[in-house]
């Protein structure tokens, strides 16, 4: 049982915590805080260092990130924090993310295509400098802190009324569930903080802060796009992500945080604000927020994974590494999942939205001389009609594959593997089709298409490139549509052109304004 002493001492203890505070110059709030400065530079400073180690930067000498570079620095030096070290980092990696901490801005170049003018850029830029100039970071380790100090009370207190060791479990559960929604929540404020410092700043640079309102609505239609592929991949279903998704997820919806901009912002975006008069080369009376001058900065940026991971087109996967190409049918979207691994290989997803049928590609390690049908039933033992294929024509390479049904639902599954001897790895295809109607009926022309896939030498390897963002000026006439048709993605090529290019479903093009478009250049 807790003495009346310990309940004592351990109240004394919270309140010396509590009464750590300190005044953040951005909001000028007085807030409590257990971590200093100096611990906030090594978080940054760690995180960053993880961050690199995983993607690399972007070209750093490229105009894009040379582009991007000057534009946060820049606005960095109209916060409260102007005095102190920045680092932008322009991250290699095709996620759609921005995010700071201490000492560090980071974009993802994956997040570029998506905006459609530099005031939305800049937008994004911003929110992140009002993160770290509110010192969001140290205030949520101090709320992780608390929140573990919170549970550990909670278990003590019970422990002090109760003898029962099920008691005391369930009350530190609970602690700690409390503690979890506390930070959680705590941080959905900070992002609402964020906007609000990110609109000071853009009005303090001389950009409509009411910008940061179409940089929101480019979010939405770049969600509704993952909504659509999720689903793809997901059999035609919207992936159900558990019921205390909401609760927990620390971003605030989309449609929240636009609403509030509009409120702190002074209204919907006009277009009326011209940017800043000083920036060279200037912006024309007809392009007020930087519009055409970001499209010249962001053409021919590479679009998709790294190139040592692969490269997909319409109806190709393409692994220099590996010097193998897979064919695919038509009317399938892929997709890289990274992998969290430093130098690791992800995985290929694929998927066929019109009959469901979906694919994984990833590698497989085994010794190059072994047996690649044995290694392959290892993997899954349950495999049916086990055989040998050739690939690329009759004189061609061998695989090997065969199919079994999956032991929940309805589904069937075929696998087909492809030895690299290169890298003592197996490519490993696995098909999956939602009955096995629908395999007796798709799975032949499947694997016709995928018996073209082949090796190729080091000096064809060498010549596959990335697929890059292009601009273009919309002609007279011209359609989205028309436009959506010529993009290397399969499925889903409208509603992909149209989130590209901020396009809601039922806009035209505006003849002789710039657009963008994803280019392959590889003929394979």
């Amino acid at each position: 049982m807790m003495t009346l002493r310990a309940r004592y001492g351990l109240t004394l203890s919270l309140f010396a915590l509590l009464t750590a505070c300190t005044t953040i110059p951005a909001t000028g709030k007085q807030t409590f805080s257990l971590v200093d400065k100096a611990t906030e530079r090594h978080v940054g400073q760690q995180t960053a260092a993880q961050a690199l180690k995983l993607y690399g930067m972007y070209r750093p000498d490229s105009r894009t990130t040379g582009y991007v570079t000057d534009l946060c620095n820049r606005l960095w030096a109209v916060t409260e924090s102007a005095a102190e070290p920045i680092q932008c980092l322009v991250l290699d990696s095709e996620t759609f993310n921005a995010w700071a901490t201490p000492g560090y801005i980071n974009i993802y170049r994956g997040l570029l295509p998506y905006m459609q003018s530099e005031a939305e850029l800049m937008a994004v830029l911003a929110h992140e400098s009002g993160h770290v100039t509110a010192r969001h970071v140290g205030q949520q380790l101090t709320a992780q802190t608390l929140g573990g100090i919170l549970a550990a009370g909670v278990a003590i207190y019970a422990a002090s009324a109760s003898d029962d060791d099920r008691v005391v479990s369930t009350a530190a559960q609970l602690g700690g569930l409390a503690a979890g929604i506390g930070v959680a929540t705590y941080s959905r404020g900070h992002e609402f903080e964020a906007d609000t410092l990110g609109q000071r700043y853009m009005q303090r640079l001389g950009y409509d802060p009411r910008e940061a309102v179409r940089m929101m609505d480019n979010m939405q239609a770049k969600e509704a796009l993952d909504t659509q592929l999720a689903a793809a991949f997901n059999g035609g279903k919207i992936p159900d992500t558990g019921g205390l998704s909401a609760l927990f997820a620390s971003h605030p919806r989309t449609p929240d945080r636009r609403a509030k901009l509009v409120e702190y912002g002074g209204g919907e975006p006009d277009g009326s604000v011209r940017l800043p008069a000083d920036i060279t080369p200037a912006t024309t009376a007809k392009d007020p927020q930087g519009r055409t001058r970001y499209h010249a900065a962001i053409d021919g940026l590479l679009y998709g994974p790294q190139r040592r991971w692969g490269i997909a087109g319409k109806d190709y996967i393409a692994l220099p590494a590996q010097r193998f190409y897979w064919r695919l049918p038509d009317g399938f979207v892929t997709q890289y999942a990274e992998n969290p691994k430093p130098n690791a290989m992800g995985v290929w997803l694929g998927a066929h939205p019109q009959s469901g049928v979906t694919f994984t590609l990833r590698l497989y390690r085994y010794k190059a001389g072994l047996n690649p049908g044995f290694a392959l039933q290892e993997l899954y033992p349950q495999l049916e009609n086990l055989q040998r294929v050739a690939i690329g024509g009759a004189d061609g390479e061998t695989a090997y594959t065969g199919a079994l049904e999956e032991t929940f639902g309805a589904r069937a599954m075929r696998v087909v593997a492809v030895p690299l001897a290169l890298k003592d790895a197996l490519a490993l295809m696995t098909i999956t089709y939602p009955s096995a109607a629908i395999m007796d009926r798709e799975d032949g022309a499947m694997m016709t298409v995928l018996q073209q896939s082949r090796f190729v030498d080091a000096a064809t390897a060498r010549q596959w490139q990335p697929l890059r963002l292009r601009t273009f000026v919309a002609a007279t006439g011209d359609t989205p549509t028309r436009q959506a048709q010529r993009l290397p993605t399969g499925a889903l090529a409208d509603v992909w052109f149209r989130a590209l290019n901020g396009l809601t479903p039922d806009e035209g093009f505006r003849a002789g304004e710039v657009y963008k478009t994803i280019d392959d250049s590889n003929a394979l």
